[in-house]
C-alpha cells in the first residue's frame, strides 16, 4: 500500500514538474497594504500603526518565456489610510482620512530557479521590478470638520516604481497558488498632500520623504495557458 502511494505521488509530481514554462497566465489576488508617507508617523502616534493597514485586490495577465523570464501587467484597486501631520497644528489633533487608488504596473519577472539551472518544478519563486501609474481619488475625512488650513488634492496622477517577489506553488500543470509581497513608491502627491518648503520649514524634524510609498502582501490564484507547440 505504501509503495503504491509513493508511486502515485511520484507520478503527480512528475506531471507538475514536467510542465512547460512558456505560455500565458492570468492571476487574481487580494490582500493587505500599509501606507508609508511623510504623515505615516501620525498614524503610528495615534494608533501604533494598526489603522494604517487596509486592503487591496488585483488582476493580472502575463507571459512566461522559455527558461527564466516573463512579463506581467497588473491592475490593482485599493483602499488607503492616511492622516494629516499632527505636528503641523497647534492642537496636535489626529486627523485621519482615507482614499481609493487604482494602480497599473508593467513588471519584468525573473524566475529565481535560474540559480539551479532548471526552470521546472512545483515551487516557482520569482523576483520582479515594475514601472507603473497610480490614480488616487475618492478622499474622505475620518474626523469631524476640516483641517484648520491644509487640504488634500483629488484626482491625482502619479508615476510609480516597485520591487517585489512572487512565490508560486503549482497544484496542477495549469493552476498555482501564490504569495506576492512588494514595496511601491509613487510621486509625492499620491496621498493627496504635496508638502511645500513652508510646510517643511514650519515643522522641526520634518521627515521630508521624497515619495509616497506602500508595502503590499497578497495571496492569489494563477491560471496557466500553455503556448501551442
Amino acid at each position: 500500500m505504501c509503495k503504491k502511494l509513493i508511486l502515485v505521488i511520484a507520478l503527480v509530481a512528475a506531471c507538475i514538474t514536467a510542465n512547460a514554462q512558456k505560455g500565458w497566465n492570468i492571476g487574481v489576488q487580494g490582500g493587505g497594504l500599509i501606507s508609508i508617507n511623510e504623515n505615516s508617523f501620525s498614524y503610528y502616534d495615534a494608533s501604533k500603526g494598526v489603522k494604517n493597514f487596509t486592503w487591496h485586490t488585483g488582476l493580472s495577465i502575463g507571459y512566461d518565456f522559455e527558461q527564466f523570464w516573463g512579463i506581467r501587467v497588473m491592475a490593482q484597486f485599493g483602499n488607503n489610510n492616511s492622516g494629516f501631520n499632527i505636528k503641523e497644528t497647534a492642537d496636535h489633533m489626529f486627523r485621519p482620512y482615507h482614499f481609493k487608488s487604482i494602480d497599473v504596473f508593467a513588471d519584468a519577472m525573473l524566475n529565481l530557479r535560474v540559480i539551479t539551472g532548471n526552470p521546472d518544478g512545483f515551487f516557482q519563486p520569482k523576483a520582479y521590478f515594475g514601472v507603473g501609474y497610480g490614480y488616487t481619488d475618492w478622499f474622505k475625512n475620518d474626523f469631524e470638520g476640516n483641517h484648520p488650513w491644509q487640504e488634500y488634492t483629488t484626482k491625482n496622477h502619479n508615476f510609480g516604481l516597485r520591487l517585489g517577489f512572487q512565490f508560486e506553488f503549482k497544484v496542477s500543470p495549469v493552476v498555482g497558488i501564490y504569495l506576492d509581497i512588494c514595496a511601491e513608491g509613487f510621486t509625492d502627491r499620491y496621498n493627496g498632500i504635496f508638502p511645500d518648503k513652508e510646510d517643511k520649514d514650519a515643522v522641526k524634524g520634518y521627515p521630508g520623504f521624497p515619495l509616497d510609498g506602500k508595502a503590499k502582501f497578497a495571496g492569489g490564484l494563477l491560471f496557466h495557458i500553455p503556448a501551442k507547440k
